[in-house]
């Protein structure tokens, strides 16, 4: 499975992003099951779900190193490791995988590949105000930034009570190859404010975030 990229950052977390080349018999071999994901493994009727999925868990091993253990899955859905130790957060598209560990703060990724569809489904994750906003660039580009950047957001959170347009708040940057942004998470109790990071690989848009948040708007 080509590396593409692997980085550790200071805030304290590892990112790493995988081009998916192999058939799925090669993953399924570089994979080792224990009974929970073998069971978790069979409810995959389609083989692209399958590389999916197995291609997110050999990159998260690779991250986490040592600090791995089994993925199991909370009452929102959200994965976490049985031993209780370290955060991560999983993402794929088309033949991209992409993962992120920290061993001591939240964390969230999104990844997705940069496609005029979601001119048709704009309106369900961006905000009037968002929507409004003239930007200099791509506008795609932009929509996908937007889209990553929420999911991020929607993960590192961890529930699934968020609404898109109404909970969550993006600051969009003006796009280059890599860099940050910020976004915000609105609730009845609190306002938290991140920085989010984003680089593009190819058609691909890819947005990570790190921390517990600050209070206060962005």
């Amino acid at each position: 499975m080509p590396l593409l990229n692997k980085e550790h950052h200071s805030k304290g977390f590892v990112v790493g992003f995988w081009k998916i080349d192999e058939n799925l018999q090669a993953l399924e071999e570089m994979m080792d099951f224990n009974d929970y994901d073998r069971r978790y493994y069979k409810r995959f009727l389609v083989d692209k779900r399958r590389k999916h999925w197995l291609a997110s868990r050999l990159l998260l091993k690779d991250l986490a190193g040592g600090k791995f253990s089994p993925v199991l899955y909370n009452q929102d859905g959200k994965p976490y490791f049985s031993s209780g130790e370290g955060y991560f957060s999983l993402s794929h598209a088309g033949n991209m995988a992409a993962a992120i560990f920290s061993d001591m703060v939240p964390v969230g990724i999104d990844i997705e590949r940069i496609t005029p569809k979601l001119m048709k489904v704009k309106d369900r994750f961006l905000s009037n105000d968002e929507l409004d906003i003239r930007l200099e660039g791509d506008y795609l580009d932009y929509l996908c930034l937007g889209w990553c950047g929420k999911e991020a957001l929607y993960k590192i959170h961890g529930e699934r009570k968020l609404d898109f347009r109404e909970h969550m708040m993006l600051k969009f940057p003006k796009i280059s190859g890599s860099g940050q942004f910020y976004g915000a998470i609105r609730s009845e109790k609190q306002e938290l404010s991140f920085e989010l990071q984003y680089t593009r690989i190819n058609d691909y848009m890819a947005v990570f975030v790190a921390g517990k948040g600050i209070q206060g708007a962005v």
